[in-house]
């Protein structure tokens, strides 16, 4: 049995939100190690490769292209938003990552980001109490927006700003990750110029009038010698503001769609909220937030017995590698009990030196919605079909209208 590019279809949006897990299953038995002249890629749909090529940076890149639109446009998309001189720490490989990395450490720390759990529980409790009085809403702007928007702005130190303008300024960044016309990209980037400017002047005001928080962490924090650029400090405020909001809200709104889809889960849930963690990693696994990452070899290797020669690419499926049966069993099957037994980690985070830095802030904020579904809500029942955005990069929706039963 033979694939084709035309059965694996990764340039178009549709393929990821109908349902491509017949597919991922073939490429796994049939060529886990596919090439795809489309892309100009090697594409990986096993979980061992996927982790394997993740953990081993000093084989495989992501200097020369991260997103799937860098393949498809053979050109580094992401890296042109950022001017000479700043370096995105999504893009770095060890040990240059390691040091752009450890800038962020104190804000990620575990008694940091514990210290924002009251925050959180009163924007979902707040939320819900609202969602409870209406009983039809749209997910995505009544729940998942306007909470992790939220979160995200005071994880910033940058209340200020408007939970629209963390949506504009993230989805302009994360539209980045469609096959869009040059010129539409340069649009965007123009848009983008006013999260550029605040950002500057957030850092610029701090270093005038210093505090103890995440923005004056940055700007004293010294890089080879001297202290952070003022663009470089909104490169990570802008980097943690995107990432730390587009993912998590795609998961508190897949947090929905899955319990509509599987109620007999979110009853077991309700009778059992010990398995309130496990959930809240089934979720992860079972959804996957982000459709997939590319990394170019370094040097000629090999992956599962194919040859990968110098400077070709590879692309990780990670909806593919976290339904691999090879490692979970009846991978299909949405069990919110899964990980309450021992079991390898799904992928949704990564692994290796570019694993998510703020996921134990996206699982601390899926806790607490998950806590507070089971004490408010008996059910959940999907009103009409949701809406999908035209992205090759996250998992996501733009609606989804569904009724909150009342318990």
């Amino acid at each position: 049995m033979t694939i084709s590019d035309a059965q694996v279809r990764l340039s178009e949006s549709d393929f990821y939100f109908g349902d491509p897990f017949p597919i991922y299953r073939e490429l796994r038995e049939v060529a886990p190690v596919f090439w795809h002249e489309g892309i100009g890629s090697w594409v990986l749909t096993r979980y061992e490769d996927i982790e394997e090529v993740s953990k081993n940076a000093d084989i495989f890149s992501v200097g020369s292209g991260l997103l799937l639109t860098d393949l498809l446009k053979n050109q580094d998309y992401l890296a042109a938003m950022f001017p000479d001189g700043v370096e995105p720490i999504s893009l770095a490989d060890p040990p240059r990552h390691t040091d752009l990395r450890r800038a962020l450490n104190w804000a990620f720390s575990r008694p940091r980001i514990l210290s924002f759990e009251p925050r959180i529980r009163e924007l979902v409790r707040y939320r819900l109490s609202t969602i409870a009085e209406e009983g039809e809403v749209d997910v995505v702007s009544e729940l998942s927006v306007p909470v992790t928007a939220s979160v995200v702005k005071a994880f910033i130190d940058c209340d200020e700003i408007t939970v629209e303008q963390v949506l504009d300024w993230s989805d302009d960044v994360f539209s980045m990750g469609s096959d869009l016309p040059l010129e539409e990209l340069q649009s965007i980037f123009a848009r983008l110029k006013p999260m550029v400017d605040f950002f500057v002047g957030k850092a610029e005001h701090r270093r005038a009038h210093p505090k103890d928080d995440l923005i004056g962490h940055l700007v004293n924090y010294e890089l080879d010698g001297a202290k952070l650029s003022l663009l470089m400090v909104e490169t990570y405020l802008q980097t943690v503001m995107v990432a730390g909001n587009e993912t998590t809200r795609n998961a508190f709104t897949a947090s929905i769609r899955l319990f509509c889809d599987f109620p007999e889960q979110y009853q077991r849930l309700c009778e059992q909220p010990e398995l309130i963690n496990s959930a809240v990693e089934e979720i992860l696994r079972y959804h996957s937030p982000t459709l997939g990452f590319a990394r170019t070899a370094r040097q000629d290797t090999v992956i599962s017995g194919v040859k990968i020669a110098k400077g070709e690419h590879v692309y990780m499926l990670y909806g593919a590698a976290n339904r691999d049966p090879e490692v979970f069993d009846d991978p299909e099957n949405f069990d919110i009990a899964r990980f309450a037994q021992t079991t390898k980690s799904h992928l949704a985070f990564g692994r290796g030196p570019h694993i998510c830095i703020g996921m134990a802030l996206a699982r601390l904020e899926l806790r607490i919605l998950l806590e507070e579904l089971i004490a408010s809500f008996e059910g959940f029942e999907l009103v009409g079909e949701p809406g999908r955005p035209d992205t090759l990069l996250g998992n996501a929706y733009t609606t989804l209208n569904a009724k909150f039963i009342a318990g």
